[in-house]
């Protein structure tokens, strides 16, 4: 795989900034990837033609770049620097110039190598392992105001791979004890709290199924209906109940 631009941002870095460019050996056409990488499980049984299918599993995506420093040579400084900013022990994010609005976070794996003319030219080839089967979108963050924001607000779910959408949510309690959020697009799928205090904020991550609230050693699982929150596909239509301030956060899966 490879991407059309010469540069790429990792974690946060600009390419460019070291020297290093994308290149393309000898390869007329450009590969790139397309959908996500998936394995039908499924059992197959004697004297049966048809196996028996059970689900569809996915693996993490995997690509290949080539890097090149254009105007200077490998020299060991130069090489150090380069290991030292990819070669980290966590997924970071991965933007191609080909398209700023798309983020692969991975790191390097497996065998990567260098090829030399002997005189500190040449390239290296290096396998990036990402740590889903998808690319993800920028990070987009809706705000909802007590008593000055429209009510329903509208979410967009822009994944093209995944069914649902699970967002972070932050909820400040202005007064009362509970709320309430339902998707109305969702068949009024409905997230509450009840006996909450005032002034209290709640965080929810709907996908790790965590709740954590901002009171010290108050614990608010057996406060919730634990109907956690996920937006389809598309135009979701949410309502708000309660005197609350209100924060979505999410980034969609995207597979191109």
């Amino acid at each position: 795989m490879s991407f059309i631009s010469e540069y790429f941002i990792y974690d946060g870095i600009n390419s460019t900034d070291y020297g290093v460019y994308l290149v393309k050996i000898d390869n007329a056409f450009i590969r790139t990837p397309f959908g996500y990488n998936r394995e039908i499980v499924e059992e197959q049984i004697p004297r049966r033609d048809k196996p028996y299918f059970f689900r569809l599993q996915t693996k993490p995506l995997q690509f290949d770049i080539t890097i090149a420093l254009i105007d200077e040579l490998w020299t060991i400084e130069r090489r150090m620097q380069i290991i030292e900013w990819l070669f980290q022990d966590d997924y970071k994010p991965f933007i191609s110039g080909d398209n700023l609005d798309v983020i692969y976070y991975c790191m390097p794996v497996g065998d990567p190598e260098r090829f030399d003319t002997s005189l500190n030219e040449g390239y290296a080839n290096l396998t990036m392992r990402c740590n889903s089967p998808y690319a993800y979108s920028p990070t987009y963050i809706v705000n909802y105001y007590s008593g000055q924001s429209t009510n329903p607000i509208v979410l967009e779910n822009i994944s093209n791979v995944q069914r649902y959408n699970y967002p972070e949510i932050e909820i400040e309690l202005l007064s009362g004890t509970g709320f309430s959020i339902s998707n109305l697009t969702d068949g009024n799928r409905t997230l509450s709290f009840d006996n909450l205090q005032s002034g209290e904020i709640i965080y929810i991550n709907n996908e790790r199924k965590q709740i954590i609230s901002s009171l010290p050693n108050t614990y608010r699982y057996s406060n919730s209906n634990k109907t956690w929150f996920r937006l389809v596909r598309g135009y979701n239509s949410v309502q708000i109940t309660g005197d609350v301030n209100v924060s979505f956060r999410t980034a969609y899966p995207i597979a191109l």
